[in-house]
């Protein structure tokens, strides 16, 4: 998120998420002075994509395997 590479601390239903900032990126960074509502530039990697995608299609063949022998 904006140029930093943080990861996300928790997910929430509503789409919210949080962040978990050590002390030391709250120092090198202007995220000590941002506040809720402030837009943010997020990028996500597109390995990570990747792997959240391949994951998705594999329990999703496995779900429709399930229900075919049940």
């Amino acid at each position: 998120m904006d140029g930093s590479s943080l990861t996300i601390g928790a997910t929430h239903p509503d789409s919210d998420f949080e962040l978990h900032l050590i002390p030391e990126s709250l120092r090198l960074t202007n995220w000590s002075r941002r506040k809720i509502g402030d837009r943010v530039n997020v990028e996500l990697d597109w390995r990570t994509v990747a792997i959240v995608q391949s994951v998705e299609r594999v329990l999703a063949e496995q779900r429709a395997v399930t229900a075919q022998s049940s």
